[in-house]
């Protein structure tokens, strides 16, 4: 944003945002919840940011310099995509260049039932609503939590790419060619979890890798350790693995849709999204809910037999590859892509 763009060499430029806006000339990271905490004017913005004792912090002080003067260089950016991050459209409206809204949820729908106890959570809510409405463009993902009939296009499950085969990772891993693999993952929540020595299992063959509040890489018994941030990708992990054990979270269900993964899952009744989540998993032949006691002990052999003799279910292309292709049209045409040119692929997708 801040350097100028030559454009003999780049023909456009996109700024992309997920839940936070961030800049990488300095520390500005901001949780779309804090940004709409009031009505979004400067001075409430402020009065929130002190009333939290955080005012002080550089990017707080940025963060209403950009606000109040929200330079987004209009001959530089073409085009901002958010994935649910309300900074992003807000300041791409105020400096009239077009943005993409993609979601499965925004955060409006999110912090609704807070408003019940917490009456101050309206005021969020419809802020919120009316920025992501405010978007140019709307793309959401299946499974829309909050479905909206008037959207540019419906995507099937977006998943990220796994950056290596699965052949790599499991080498990498040291798993072998008659060993199967079992991921146990809370997605973005870095999981501790008490193992013993071994998994008490029936299954000889099955190696258990973990992911969570690790200080390394460690094997011991049939299970290995892997830290938060091990190097290892997720989606890489996903796909090297044979079946799944974890949080039913958006972004691993969208894994185990396109990789064909059986995947047994535990439902959080505190997150408004578990129960689109659950009923879309209940479509899945391989998917089955694990309760939180034999999750929390490790006693994983039922769902195992169930997983091993699941069949897999039918997918069709995954959603970032139509979301890549709506979004360069968007820019080359200046409209969006018809909705009925996607139908047969959503409809293949359910």
């Amino acid at each position: 944003v801040e350097q100028p763009v030559d454009r003999q060499r780049v023909g456009r430029v996109v700024v992309l945002a997920h839940d936070r806006f961030t800049r990488s000339s300095g520390p500005f990271h901001l949780w779309c919840g804090e940004l709409s905490a009031e009505a979004g004017s400067v001075d409430a913005i402020k009065e929130f940011f002190e009333v939290k004792g955080i005012f002080s912090s550089g990017w707080a002080h940025e963060l209403i310099r950009f606000l109040k003067d929200p330079r987004l260089i209009a001959e530089s950016v073409d085009f901002v995509v958010a994935d649910i991050s309300p900074l992003a459209i807000l300041s791409a409206e105020k400096a009239g260049i077009p943005s993409l809204l993609l979601e499965n949820f925004t955060w409006d729908w999110i912090y609704e039932p807070f408003a019940r106890e917490y009456p101050g959570f309206t005021k969020v809510s419809r802020f919120l609503s009316n920025v992501f409405q405010s978007s140019t463009y709307h793309g959401q993902y299946a499974p829309a939590c909050d479905p909206d009939a008037s959207c540019d296009f419906i995507l099937p499950p977006v998943s990220r790419r796994p950056r290596t085969d699965r052949d790599v990772t499991r080498q990498a891993l040291s798993i072998r060619a008659d060993q199967k693999l079992a991921l146990i993952s809370l997605g973005g929540v870095k999981a501790t979890f008490n193992l013993p020595e071994r998994i008490d299992t029936g299954h000889n063959d099955i190696v258990f890798v973990f992911t969570g509040n690790f200080t390394e890489i460690q094997r011991h018994g049939n299970v290995i350790e892997l830290p938060h941030h091990s190097g290892f990708y997720q989606p890489a992990l996903v796909l090297a693995a044979d079946m799944l054990f974890g949080k039913a979270g958006y972004s691993t269900y969208a894994e185990i849709y396109n990789f064909q993964k059986p995947f047994s899952y535990l439902l959080r009744s505190d997150f408004r999204e578990s129960a689109v989540l659950g009923e879309a998993l209940e479509q899945l032949p391989s998917a089955f809910e694990i309760d939180a006691l034999s999750f929390d002990h490790f006693q994983f052999d039922p769902w195992i037999e169930k997983m091993m003799t699941a069949p897999t279910h039918p997918i069709s292309t995954n959603g970032s590859d139509i979301a890549a292709d709506n979004i360069l049209f968007f820019i080359r045409s200046g409209k969006p892509r018809h909705r009925s040119a996607l139908k047969g692929v959503v409809e293949s997708s359910h």
